[in-house]
């Protein structure tokens, strides 16, 4: 006999499909144009190193499609790990020598060969709640002149939105480009836009759900009917796998889309975009914002 449908669980599902309607869904940047391009059919799977040089790229491309690969700018890479994001922008660059790297990780590692120009700063994000913490931590001093572009690939969970909250506010900040994942990390105390999600009937018991449920999106190299947790959300739900996928997907672009409207609140043009091709990475969303001028200029001027 089979179990009764978890009533609940469809209707929160039918709601985060109905929200998932409303809301733009990623567009495809040009960088990831070109990688589909350049892909073969049937090659065979890509190796880390590839797929992780090819995310790095695409923030140096995404950077390039915004305008923000400038020379002057301060680049502040959060959760750095080895730098190798900062690595390819600084390559991308026309005058790499001008331009400052701030790169930032709970862990210390060795600084990537042939960077100057580089602060390396081993502190936990939670430490740093504003610009001027972060200047003081890694001890710099940063020239007003050139905007400051906050980096991030793959920040896990919450810290992606303690960030967001923490740098969308700062005047002096030009550009965020946050690559998102760990999206069933996320946490309702920490999770940078509650409103967004109390707005359209979604409360904290909900919000956990919606989490949890971001973990069944699409992976690279696997079939739905393979993966146990898609397999115990069909029974659960009464759902085919495939549509179960499609739910996690959407769980996703709920969570990015109040993280993009937190940005947009603060004077940002915002895009959600796939950076990379699917075969680079199942986490192949990127919040990308760059300021809107007018409102940069007139804060300059009242200064």
């Amino acid at each position: 006999s089979m179990a009764a449908p978890d009533r609940h669980g469809r209707q929160l599902a039918e709601l985060v499909f109905d929200l998932c309607e409303q809301l733009s869904p990623p567009v495809v940047s040009a960088t990831a144009q070109r990688m589909s391009t350049a892909q073969k059919p049937h090659q065979p799977p890509l190796d880390s190193t590839v797929r992780r040089l090819a995310q790095a790229r695409a923030f140096a491309g995404t950077l390039d499609e915004l305008g923000l690969l400038q020379n002057h700018a301060c680049f502040v890479e959060l959760g750095a790990g080895s730098g190798l994001v900062s690595r390819e922008v600084r390559q991308a660059l026309p005058v790499p020598q001008d331009a400052l790297f701030v790169l930032v990780d709970k862990r210390s590692k060795e600084p990537p060969p042939g960077m100057d120009g580089i602060v390396y700063l081993r502190c936990d994000l939670d430490h740093m709640t504003s610009w001027q913490s972060l200047q003081e931590l890694a001890n710099i001093r940063v020239d007003p002149g050139g905007p400051v572009v906050v980096l991030a690939n793959h920040l896990c969970g919450g810290a992606i939105d303690s960030s967001i909250a923490a740098f969308a506010k700062e005047p002096v900040v030009e550009g965020v480009l946050a690559a998102t994942c760990c999206h069933y990390l996320v946490d309702w105390p920490t999770y940078c836009n509650r409103s967004f999600m109390q707005d359209r009937g979604i409360n904290e018991a909900a919000f956990m759900r919606v989490a949890e449920w971001s973990a069944l999106a699409p992976r690279r190299g696997k079939q739905p009917e393979t993966r146990s947790g898609v397999m115990r959300t069909a029974a659960e739900l009464q759902l085919p796998p495939a549509a179960c996928e499609q739910l996690g997907a959407a769980c996703r672009l709920l969570i990015d889309s109040g993280r993009r409207e937190l940005l947009e609140a603060n004077g940002f043009e915002v895009s959600l975009r796939h950076h990379v091709t699917f075969e680079m990475t199942g986490d192949n969303v990127m919040l990308a914002a760059r300021r809107r001028a007018t409102l940069g200029r007139r804060l300059n001027n009242d200064k």
